[in-house]
């Protein structure tokens, strides 16, 4: 029977995947696959911090079995295969007990939903969940029909990401190792994480580490939750192997993780878009730069893009810090094609191609082959030699470009969960 949970969490405390791994450690049946970590659409207003739901797969297990994470000293193991059977009301009580107990009580945009299905939802529901604001009725309704059951937290939208977590079926997917602080905290300084940060980019596979640009060891998140790290990467094995390296090299790190399948880095809410947009839908739409971006109160960065006869506006935001600067060195008629989500009809860019660069020509006064003397202008860009009247051709020379063609990206910190960084794809047939 797959279990999934959302919306436990708040922008300050608690982590939905913290309670995946408790729920992952206490469970009496066996984890079939690895637990799920699913970020949906990252324009909710409403979302309490990344907006990822967490589910996992309890049945009878008959396959091979793996460790994919600890807790309290014990090993949490997953199957490769198995049957999925129904939970017991016993364990159910215990799945709910374990939210009820963790979830950020003192917010009043935490609103938990956890459920329980035998039969998984239609993929579509997950799609939709990506760019789309969804009623909680819709997750209702389909949980009903499925003959799922939900519970329902203060006002439970947290149902809907459940539910799109369950709906999932990974087509490319990644992993992230998710280390968890103990009962005696831990803390590092911030030297130890840049530290501990380097030495996984130096593991192919891995991405998101290391925000060289801010100097930001982006896989520790604020301390106020019970998350110590998380490290992403294309293959379980790379962060098992990584992660005993750092526990080698570096003293105190907590013993607790968990790994997931994610959709992380995987672009799912991304649609190629032939000018077509709606509010929040992602896409990848192609265009040719339309007058030049400037920097706005906050610094962040407006432009636009024609898309055949479309004019299609679009924001860099001030995190991006240098991504801006390509932007101010495009021309007009420069070949791009923008990565982002819409939001009023604006493209908020996650990254960037720039597929064909525009041309200019800078015109430079022709010099007299018969007398040496410089052309005089004498209009619509004719010269003649004022020594000996004879017509001179101009000459002209191609202007440099500090852009060209290429991909590019905002630096770490300022990248979204399900954003593919370029370098993952260039890794993936390498690494698989």
């Amino acid at each position: 029977m797959w279990v999934g949970v959302d919306d436990t969490d708040s922008r300050d405390e608690m982590c939905t995947t913290y309670i995946g791994l408790r729920i992952a450690s206490s469970t009496k049946k066996q984890i079939l696959g690895y637990p799920r970590l699913v970020r949906l659409n990252p324009n909710i207003p409403y979302k309490t911090r990344g907006n990822g739901a967490v589910c996992m797969n309890l049945g009878e297990a008959n396959g091979k079995g793996i460790v994919i994470g600890r807790f309290g000293g014990n090993d949490i193991i997953s199957y490769d295969k198995g049957v999925e059977s129904f939970l017991e009301e016993e364990m159910k009580k215990s799945i709910i007990s374990i939210v009820n107990q963790l979830y950020v009580h003192n917010n009043p945009n935490t609103n938990p939903g956890i459920v329980f299905m035998k039969i998984r939802p239609d993929f579509d529901f997950y799609k939709r969940c990506l760019c789309e604001d969804v009623p909680i009725d819709s997750a209702r309704e389909l949980i009903d029909d499925y003959e799922g059951e939900r519970v329902e937290i203060n006002n439970g939208r947290g149902i809907i990401g459940a539910t799109a977590s369950i709906a999932w079926r990974p087509g490319f997917h990644t992993f992230e190792l998710i280390c968890y602080q103990g009962e005696k905290k831990i803390k590092l300084s911030k030297e130890q994480k840049i530290a501990i940060a380097r030495l996984c980019d130096t593991w192919k596979g891995t991405f998101n580490n290391m925000d060289e640009e801010n100097g930001t060891p982006s896989i520790f998140p604020k301390e106020r939750t019970p998350v110590f790290f998380g490290i992403r990467a294309v293959d379980p094995l790379i962060l098992m192997k990584l992660f005993e390296e750092i526990k080698t090299k570096f003293s105190a790190i907590p013993e607790d993780f968990l790994i997931y399948e994610t959709n992380q880095g995987t672009d799912d809410h991304i649609r190629f878009s032939n000018g077509t947009i709606r509010e929040g839908m992602g896409v990848r739409i192609v265009g040719r730069i339309d007058g030049k971006a400037q920097r706005s109160r906050g610094g962040h960065l407006k432009g636009n893009i024609m898309c055949g006869k479309d004019q299609i506006k679009f924001i860099v935001f001030e995190p991006s810090k240098k991504f801006r600067n390509i932007f101010e060195n495009l021309w007009d008629g420069d070949k791009v094609a923008l990565f982002g989500s819409i939001s009023r009809g604006v493209v908020k860019v996650e990254k960037l191609e720039v597929l064909s660069t525009s041309e200019s020509f800078k015109r430079i006064v022709p010099v007299c082959q018969l007398c040496g003397v410089k052309g005089k202008n004498r209009g619509s860009g004719n010269y003649v030699c004022p020594s000996c009247g004879a017509s001179i051709l101009p000459e002209y020379s191609l202007l440099p470009r500090k852009v060209s063609e290429g991909n590019f990206q905002p630096p770490v910190s300022a990248r979204r969960h399900l954003s593919m960084p370029w370098e993952i794809k260039d890794q993936i047939d390498e690494v698989r």
